[in-house]
């Protein structure tokens, strides 16, 4: 479960894990351009399963390099 800060930002949760919602280039649901996720904090939907991918090392360092092409 994500830091109370991260909770109570003014954004969309994912209803169960209450990590941020972001898109496929970790843009924030409703910032698009203007806020990023990236980490435990974000939520991103696999497009092949349609649930959120897991909270891995491994994904973490592929949205970092997704965020540094962004």
């Amino acid at each position: 479960m994500p830091d109370d800060l991260i909770r109570k930002l003014a954004c969309d949760h994912d209803k169960k894990s209450g990590r941020i919602m972001a898109n496929e280039y970790l843009e924030i649901e409703g910032y698009e351009n203007g806020a990023f996720v990236v980490g435990d904090c974000a939520c991103v939907t696999d497009p092949h399963t349609g649930n959120p991918y897991p909270l891995t090392a491994q994904h973490a360092l592929r949205q970092a390099k997704v965020l540094q092409k962004t």
